[in-house]
């Protein structure tokens, strides 16, 4: 019996680092999440990052901070706040309340083939 499923090369750690080049706003530094930060989310590497926005979301949020989490062998995962000027202090708090909020789960609960 074939296969239903083509398979393609994809390296689930280079999009990552792609995506984050692509779509972060070049006039504003990312910022890499501590090894804390990182090993309490179980993600290999994060970022908050300024998206490069060049319209309007829902006609009202003329900004937005993406936090973005890898793990490697595994996947992305991204968390968009869309916001205004204004509001950048009261985002930033909430999302460093909220960082825990997305994670990975922690290396015993994945399957030994995924974690080569």
């Amino acid at each position: 019996m074939k296969s239903a499923f083509r398979k393609h090369d994809f390296d689930a750690n280079q999009s990552f680092y792609n995506l984050l080049t692509y779509q972060s706003d070049s006039l504003y530094s990312s910022m890499r999440l501590s090894s804390a930060q990182r090993q309490a989310i179980n993600a290999t590497d994060a970022y908050i990052y300024q998206l490069n926005q060049t319209e309007l979301f829902m006609n009202q949020y003329s900004k937005c901070l993406v936090l973005a989490i890898h793990r490697k062998n595994i996947g992305d995962a991204h968390i968009c706040y869309f916001y205004n000027p204004e509001s950048e202090m009261q985002v930033r708090k909430e999302m460093n309340r909220n960082i825990r909020m997305m994670q990975f789960k922690p290396d015993s609960e994945f399957n030994p083939i995924l974690m080569k």
